[in-house]
Parts: C-alpha cells; structure tokens; sequence
C-alpha cells in the first residue's frame, strides 16, 4: 500500500516544494492536493497524480501494479525536477519511494546524478516500499542515498554506487547487506545450527558487494559495506578488489557457512584481490556441514598482477573449521605488503585441515593465533615476510606447527603443545630459506606433560634435525625449556654446522668404515655428506672412474692415502673445519689434513670433502690398504667444522 501521510515538515523541508499555509488550512478536511511546483515547471515535468507529493516516484505514472509496473520514466521525472535551481539554490525535492516501486530493463538504465557544476546532487530517499529490478536492469546512484536497515532492493536487477557527491564523497558512507534482503538470524558455532538455521544471504550480500564496487565484479570498490550483530549464513562469495568488509566485532559478527559450500568459501574475483580489506568478522563452518570446502578464506591467487596488500589489510577475524578438503588453508593469503593482525584460526583436529598460509613478498604480520592444526598451524612460503607474536596451540598427532619455506623472520613464538601428542619435529625450513630466524620460542605443556617431539625441534629440507629435542616428559607444567636456546637462525652463505667422527678398521681382512658419533650412533650433524651411516660397511677403493661411493665415502683410486667423502660441492672459501686423529693403533704415528678438491667420481665431477693421511715422521704418505691397517686395527679421524649444504 503507498503511503500518503508524508509529514508536512518533511515537505517543507524541501526547497521549493512547500505549499503556502493558507492553502493548506484552506483545504480543511479535504485530501491534500500538491499542485506542481516551480522546480517541476522548470523542469517541464507535469504530475498525474497531485494527491502524492514532489518527488515521490508513483506521482508522475500510473502504478497500476505496485512493484511490477516500470517506473523508469518517472524516476526521470522526478530526477529531472530535483535537479532544479533557482538563483543559485536549489528548488527540487528529493527523490521519494515511498512504496513498491519497479525498473525494467527495457526503460533504460536508471541514474541518480551525483553533483555538477550547473546542479545539485539528487537524494534518492526510501522511506517505505522498495525498488524491484528486472534482470537486465540497472539503478545507478551517484547522488545521495537515505533508506532504513532494511530490505529496499529486490529483483535479479543490479544497484551500483559510485562517487560524484561534492568533495568527491559517494552516495552514502556505507553499505548494508540487510538493503538487499539479508538478515543476520543465524548461530554461532557454539549455538548449533551451522548451515541450515537463518535467512540464506548468499544473493543479498552477492549484490552489495557488486553495488559496493561500482557494479561491476571486477571494478574497485568504492563504499565500504558493514555487516551488523549477529551471523548471515551463506554459500561462496566473491569479493571485488578494493572492497572494504567491516563486522561489528569478530565476537558478534559475522558468517556461517551453507550447508554444501565446496572449494573456497571468500575469495576474489578474476580481477584480483588488491587492496582488500576485511576486519572485526568471523567465518564459521562446521566438517559435517560442507565436507568439501578447501578454505574459509583464500585471497591472492586469482590473478598473478594482483595479489592482496599494496594498502589491503585482514584484521582481527577469526576463522574456524572451514578447511577440510584436499589439503586446504582456514587462511590462505597470497600478498604483497599485505598487513594481517589479530588473527583467531581454529581446526577441529581433522588430519587434513591446516591452518593459516602467507605467501609472497614483504608481508607484516602480528599477533596470530593456529589452534589445533591437524596438517600444518602456519605455513610461511614467500621473501620477506615478518611475524611479530605468534602462537600454535595444540597441534594434533602428526602435524606440523610451523613451516618456514623462505625467509622469514619470526620473533616471539609459543608453542602449546597438548598431553598425548606426537609430532616429528616442532618447525621445519625449507630448501629455498636462506636467510631466517625465528627468535623467543618458548613451549607451554598440558597438566600430564605427556606431549612429544620425536626427532627434534627443527627440521631441514634434507630432512636431518637440528636444534635439540623438545619433550614434555619430566618438565614443569606450565613453561618448560626445551633443548636449544629460544633463537636459531640460518647459517651464512647455506653452510652448515657438522661434526662426526670417520672410524676406519680392517674386519678379518676387509677395511671397512662407519660415519657417525664417536660412540658409534648415528648423527644428524654429518647431513651434508650423502649416505652417511653409523653402521660398519665395506669401503670402496679402486679406480675413481669405476668405483662408487658406500655409505658416505672411498678410498681415492690413485692417491690410497686419501679418503673423499660424498659431499655436495663445496667452496674452499666456504669450508671451515678441523680434522684431527682421534684414535690410532696403526702403530704409526699419523698426521690427516682435511681438505676441498675436485674429483671426478663414477662420472660425476665436483668439489669434494676429504681426509689426506701421512707418516709424521716422515712426511710420506700413508696408504689406506691392508698392508698399512692390519686385522684388528682401527684408525679413526673426527671433524668439527661448517661445510656448504
């Protein structure tokens, strides 16, 4: 029904729109009659129905049926005489709906004009009613815009803000998904109901994140939308670069997933995702209600020239159970100087779902929280990134808290291990992270201080350990140390610390060799030579060009006073170390010289490690052959030293 008690003090407050009081009094009891004003005069627009007053839409057309009737051409009129002015202020009144109103395609693109140098900006207000849109059909509004929190657009027809106010301001401060028909009546995870409970949004907020970049997907986007309390339930959404998402806190506002939302959940549009930003908002999902879905959110990826960052930013949202298909992310940002603070990620323990993954280049991010990865917590893959305050807690059985696959620098971690977990190492560094350092690590434990950490807390892309062993069992409750120093940091120029002991004994007749510790274990610090194996095996020796390399090393085929070890090229100006004899029952006395050479062996030709043996006494050089280590004999050497990866 359209309203006809539009108050007279909103009419006066129109200029030029006002009846004279006497008229008014004049007509006593009698239907209020708006005969056409200057500005509609002016404008050379006739009202055909005087009972509705300027401006409102259905007074210049016959609304024969509300909400299906065009109402293009009268829209024109109405704008035409707003537009209206007289010796330099303006007469027209505003732009009214004040009931069902529609656009058709077929009238043409309706525009509400922004301000110019020969008119003022057009106020389209809503006071009641709405605007339906056939497909096809478009309401342009670059002037100013008014209208309640609620449902105002309908129709498969497309709204777009732009700017063109004064000062360059655009039509309104920001947007609302409740214009477009949302409603955010659904619960939070907690409340049960994930999926299925609430209005489905997924349309309303598709259309104001269009109307919000201009109208186009791939256009930037130009007014920020606020989302309110409480959680709208939808399917995927994509969002336009430049769009500005703001909730009303992540602990109030936000998204629940439709039940069946596969791939990723928020992600751009083809054109890109600079510039994006989306803060004080949580996403919620649940593994039963969209078993397929790869990620909460995932933005950077859509197109190579535009990844998020260059002013974008994600702030303070927290993202849960929304990764639980195909190895997928909660988070998962591709960015260039993308800024990400505040960051809540939560799993359900799934195997396959992960947490959060920054990528790109000269990325800043702070205070992020990873609870209960089930894959990785937080996986770093891009140069220059910086994280200031992080915290992985209770990764499940198998995980892996943190992967560092670039350089990176990370100050100030927590890891939370829970009781009764096993994982293979705490943090693991890529082949391509040259230069990094993750510094302030400290470990919390559960009540039982049950949680392990079964090979060590680091872990090389070689796959050999470093950094001690981080364990639970027999620490403080709370805060316990761990082996290590808090602070570990690449070593210069890809060399890496080693030290390992080659023991050398003739078994009834047969040399043989072991690299290892000196008691006879296994090492991780002889990672950089190939193969290398504390258990006793047959060494090679005859000719280079014919005998391969056992367990880490052989004796040289023309010079048997040496022994190369299958390292990888090496550079003298890299190689730093001490070789020194550490047992001898040759019953000669030997010196050994440790040094890099080339060495062409079983075709392959490179800088090699090797150990070279001489007499003491005499200088000559030792032969490592039967003749020179009888049965029962051993000679052993130990290195301390850095070699290049």
């Amino acid at each position: 029904m359209r309203r006809r008690d539009v108050s007279r003090a909103l009419l006066v407050s129109a200029a030029g729109a006002a009846l004279p009081g006497t008229q008014a009094e004049a007509q006593g009891s009698a239907a209020v009659l708006y005969p056409q004003t200057a500005a509609e005069a002016a404008a050379g627009v006739k009202p055909l129905t005087t009972s509705l007053p300027p401006g409102q839409v259905d007074r210049y057309f016959a609304n024969a049926v509300p909400g299906s009737t065009p109402a293009n051409a009268a829209f024109a009129s109405a704008i035409a005489q707003a537009r209206r002015i007289s010796n330099g202020v303006p007469i027209g009144a505003p732009v009214i709906v004040n009931g069902p109103v529609a656009i058709a395609a077929a009238g043409g693109a309706v525009t509400i004009p922004g301000a110019s140098a020969d008119a003022p900006a057009v106020l389209l207000q809503i006071l009641s009613g709405s605007i339906s849109l056939e497909r096809g059909a478009l309401l342009q509004i670059n002037g100013s815009f008014s209208a309640p929190r609620a449902s105002c657009f309908r129709g498969a027809g497309l709204v777009a803000f732009g700017g063109g106010n004064t000062g360059g301001q655009g039509a309104v401060l920001e947007l609302y998904p409740e214009w477009w028909g949302a409603r955010a009546d659904s619960h939070a995870a907690e409340h049960g109901g994930i999926g299925t409970a609430g209005t489905d949004c997924t349309a309303a907020i598709a259309s104001c994140l269009i109307a919000a970049a201009g109208g186009a997907a791939d256009g930037g986007g130009l007014v920020p939308i606020r989302f309110g309390p409480g959680y709208y339930r939808t399917g995927q959404q994509r969002i336009p670069p430049v769009s500005a998402l703001f909730g009303s806190g992540r602990e109030q506002s936000g998204f629940i997933a439709k039940a069946g939302t596969s791939g990723a959940w928020w992600q751009e549009v083809p054109a890109g995702a600079a510039k994006i930003i989306i803060q004080d908002l949580a996403f919620y999902c649940a593994y039963a209600a969209s078993p397929r879905m790869t990620h909460g959110l995932k933005l950077g990826y859509e197109n190579v020239a535009s990844p998020h960052g260059t002013e974008g930013y994600l702030k303070s949202l927290w993202i849960r159970d929304c990764a639980c298909f195909e190895n997928g992310f909660q988070c998962d940002v591709k960015g260039n100087v993308g800024f990400y603070d505040l960051l809540s990620i939560y799993c359900n323990g799934q195997p396959q779902q992960s947490g959060l993954r920054i990528t790109g280049t000269g990325n800043r991010c702070s205070n992020i929280v990873s609870m209960a990865p089930g894959a990785y917590g937080l996986y770093l893959n891009g140069i220059g990134i910086q994280v200031t305050g992080l915290e992985i807690e209770a990764p499940s059985s198998g995980a892996i808290p943190l992967s560092i696959q670039q350089n990176a620098d990370i100050s100030g971690v927590l890891f939370a291990l829970a009781d009764d977990t096993e994982i293979d190492h705490v943090w693991e560094v890529g082949r391509n992270a040259a230069s990094w350092r993750l510094a302030g690590a400290q470990y919390v434990w559960g009540s039982k201080r049950s949680a392990r950490v079964l090979r060590g807390n680091g872990m090389r892309a070689d796959g050999s350990y470093f950094a001690g062993n981080a364990t639970g069992q027999g620490h403080h409750a709370a805060v316990a140390p761990h082996g290590g120093d808090g602070l570990w940091e690449s070593e210069s120029a890809g060399q890496r610390l080693q030290s390992f002991t080659l023991r050398i004994r003739n078994d009834s007749g047969m040399l043989q060799h072991r690299i290892g510790e000196p008691g006879g274990g296994d090492t991780r610090f002889a990672s950089t030579i190939n193969a290398a194996s504390a258990a006793f095996v047959r060494t090679p020796a005859g000719a280079d060009a014919t005998t391969p390399f056992a367990a880490g090393g052989k004796i040289g085929g023309s010079q048997t006073n040496v022994f190369w070890l299958d390292t990888a090229d090496q550079s003298a100006a890299d190689t730093l170390g001490v070789a020194f004899v550490s047992y001898n029952s040759t019953g000669v006395v030997l010196n050994v010289v440790a040094g890099v050479a080339a060495a062409s062996i079983v075709g392959t030709s490179r800088n090699r490690l090797y150990f070279q043996f001489t007499n003491a006494a005499t200088g000559a050089p030792f032969a490592l052959d039967t003749a020179h280590i009888a049965s029962g004999v051993v000679l052993q050497v130990s290195w301390l030293g850095h070699l290049s990866n």
